[in-house]
C-alpha cells in the first residue's frame, strides 16, 4: 500500500479484506514511495516485476475481489506438483506449453508466445511444463519430445485436453479453434491428474505466486 495509511477509507477496507482473504496465498504491503503508475490511486498488479492491471480507487471496493480473481496467479509459470492443481483447477482452462528447458532453443521463444498471449485475454490461464522431468504427463498426452514445444490446453476439472496438433495453425489460431470446438477432446486425464495433484505435504507448503498488489491511497492534506 502506498500513501498516507487512512487516506482512502474505501480502498483502506477493500484492501484489508482482500488480504485477509488472500494471505495464505499472495503478498500484501504498504510502502511509502510512489511508483510511476497511471490511473492512481488504486491498486496495481505485477507479474514477475512487470506491471499487468490497475484499478482505480473508487473502483476497488466493488471491483477488487474480481481483479484478485484475475491477477492471483502468474501470466505465465511453471506448472509442476502443487502449482499444476492450483492452476487448472482456478475455474479456467489452462494454456500449457511442454517444453524441453535445457536442449531446446526453442523454449525461450515459445515461452515468450505465450507470455504476450496471455497478456491479451482472461480466457484462459497460462503455463508451462517440463517434458524432460515429466516424461509420464508427455506419455499421457500423447505427444513426443520431438515436436516440443507443444501447446495444449487442459480442462483438468472435466479430465481432457486439446493437443496443438494442426501445424497448419498457429497459437492464437489453435486457441481460437479450441473455443469454436474445431479441436477434438483428448483423452481422461485421470492419470496426469494424478501424478501432478499435490499430497497433504505439497499443499501445505504452497506459497504465494509472483504477483504484488500496491494500493496507491494518495492523499495530500493540508
Amino acid at each position: 500500500m502506498v500513501g498516507k495509511e487512512g487516506a482512502h477509507p474505501g480502498l483502506e477496507e477493500a484492501y484489508a479484506n482482500a488480504s485477509s482473504s488472500w494471505q495464505a496465498e499472495n503478498h500484501f504491503a504498504r510502502i511509502e514511495a510512489t511508483p510511476s503508475v497511471s490511473g492512481m490511486p488504486g491498486v496495481a498488479a505485477y507479474s514477475d516485476g512487470e506491471l499487468r492491471e490497475t484499478i482505480a480507487a473508487e473502483d476497488a471496493k466493488e471491483g477488487l475481489p474480481a481483479f484478485m480473481e484475475d491477477n492471483h496467479i502468474p501470466l505465465l509459470q511453471e506448472l509442476g506438483v502443487g502449482t499444476f492443481y492450483r492452476t487448472t483447477h482456478s475455474g479456467r482452462k489452462v494454456v500449457v506449453t511442454v517444453v524441453d528447458p535445457y536442449g531446446d532453443a526453442k523454449t525461450t521463444d515459445a515461452k515468450k508466445e505465450l507470455r504476450d498471449i496471455a497478456k491479451t485475454t482472461k480466457t484462459y490461464r497460462f503455463g508451462w511444463i517440463n517434458g524432460v522431468q515429466w516424461p509420464e504427463f508427455v506419455d499421457q498426452i500423447g505427444i513426443y519430445k520431438e515436436n516440443f514445444p507443444q501447446t495444449l490446453v487442459i480442462d483438468a476439472p472435466n479430465k481432457i485436453h486439446f493437443v496443438h496438433r494442426n501445424t497448419s495453425w498457429n497459437t492464437v489460431e489453435f486457441l481460437q479453434a479450441v473455443q469454436e470446438e474445431k479441436v477434438d477432446a483428448e483423452g481422461d486425464g485421470a492419470s496426469w491428474v494424478s501424478f501432478l495433484t499435490p499430497g497433504p505435504t505439497a499443499a501445505m507448503v504452497l506459497v504465494g505466486v509472483l504477483m504484488v498488489g500496491l494500493t496507491l491511497a494518495f492523499s495530500e492534506t493540508a
